[in-house]
């Protein structure tokens, strides 16, 4: 994930389906919320680009194409 997240140095709390109930628990302890920070299998991830409609101030980002896979001509796609 990092070297396509990496900018901002943060990672996404990614639930396995099991834990999902777990997540919404009201009554988590501290270290219990922690327990979910943990690196997720980038294997078990795929990773792709999508439009820059999704981070442009005031766009519609309501709307199917915002998620589809985009191919910019200028980035090596190699990751992907």
């Amino acid at each position: 994930m990092a070297r396509i997240h990496n900018e901002g140095k943060r990672m996404p709390v990614i639930l396995t389906p099991e834990n999902e109930s777990l997540w919404l628990n009201n009554s988590l302890t501290q270290s219990e919320i922690l327990s979910f920070a943990k690196p997720f299998d980038e294997n078990l991830m795929d990773a792709f680009t999508i439009s820059k409609l999704i981070s442009t101030k005031g766009a519609n980002t309501n709307i199917e194409k915002v998620k589809n896979r985009f191919l910019y001509s200028e980035l090596e796609m190699r990751l992907f």
